[in-house]
């Protein structure tokens, strides 16, 4: 340790086993760490949701699934027939074009 003038050029907190070193060269002293022990006794201690779903908003939420299920359905549908059914009208045309007598 290097004093300079009586004063220590490592900090009381480093001294007495406070900090970490991170990986980017920076030091983090405990009082970086107060909100871990929260987010250990929030994880820890859930406690059970309490929500009430009414009939309404239960048939609007299922209206909606639904709806937006039946949506993706009917558009992959129109994508992959429409180009089908271009290519049967044109096959159907070619086959119903009379054939030229030569004059």
């Amino acid at each position: 340790m290097k004093r300079v003038s009586g004063v220590s050029s490592e900090s009381t907190a480093s001294r007495i086993g406070y900090t970490t070193h991170t990986s980017e060269g920076g030091t983090m002293t405990l009082r970086s760490w107060g909100a871990l022990p929260v987010l250990v006794l929030v994880w820890l201690l859930p406690e059970p949701p309490v929500g009430y779903i009414g009939p309404g908003a239960g048939l609007a939420a299922i209206g909606t699934l639904l709806a937006v299920f039946a949506g993706m359905i009917v558009a992959v549908f129109g994508f992959v027939w429409y180009p089908i059914k271009r290519l049967r009208r044109k096959m159907k045309a070619k086959d119903d074009v009379p054939a030229g007598d030569g004059e």
